[in-house]
């Protein structure tokens, strides 16, 4: 399986030999791109497919709610990146304005998303940053903001960077893995994609109404 991006879309050369390689899945990551750059890239994949001779299934994976950071603050000004120990404790809130109100200025602050995050998560809960190259254990929790101390870093630069993805296993969210957003998507999705990838399942319900959606766009 290969994920494709936007610098592939028109380039069918590279596609089959893609395909001649061994490709047998191609994925889509709705979470990026648009429905114009996704369709360039299944009439390049079609088109490789036919003139290869090979087969392929196309695989879309649904973006899901968005559970990250979004921007980071090191000591009052905005940063793209912030590099970490094991040891430093951060300052992690959910509303982007609160780090310019705050008077007593914390080292480093990350605003994640979504805003649920900040009343779901407890003291000792665990929290990963990009694909777990970054752990973190809770330690105080307040109104506005929680204070997280990186336990464990097993990047070879720990450079923690902003957009980067979280996880929260000890965490139970109050949120729905099949957003709005996910949902405007599943016409074209079900068009084209022989399987759906799809994340953040909590509870078998969320699969059922995925499933119902489906059954909305393909009867």
């Amino acid at each position: 399986m290969i994920t494709l991006d936007g610098t592939q879309a028109s380039n069918v050369r590279l596609m089959e030999n893609m395909l001649t390689a061994g490709m047998t899945v191609a994925r889509i990551n709705c979470a990026h791109d648009s429905k114009n750059v996704w369709s360039q890239l299944v009439d390049t994949l079609k088109q490789a497919i036919s003139q290869s001779g090979r087969t392929c299934k196309m695989y879309m994976d649904l973006a899901g709610p968005k559970i990250r950071i979004k921007s980071i603050w090191r000591r009052g000004h905005l940063c793209e990146e912030v590099r970490l120990s094991e040891g430093d404790d951060l300052t992690v809130t959910t509303q982007e304005q609160r780090p310019m109100l705050w008077n007593e200025q914390p080292d480093c602050i990350l605003v994640v998303e979504p805003t649920a995050i900040l009343n779901a998560v407890k003291v000792n809960n665990r929290i990963y940053f990009d694909d777990g190259k970054f752990e973190g254990l809770i330690t105080h929790h307040a109104a506005h903001h929680f204070t997280l101390r990186i336990s464990r870093i097993s990047a070879k630069k720990p450079t923690l960077k902003s957009g980067k993805g979280m996880n929260v296993p000890d965490t139970e969210l109050p949120i729905h893995a099949l957003t709005e957003e996910d949902k405007t998507h599943l016409p074209f999705v079900c068009q084209h994609a022989d399987l759906i990838g799809f994340s953040f399942v909590g509870k078998p319900e969320e699969v059922t109404d995925l499933q119902n959606e489906i059954n909305h766009h393909t009867t």
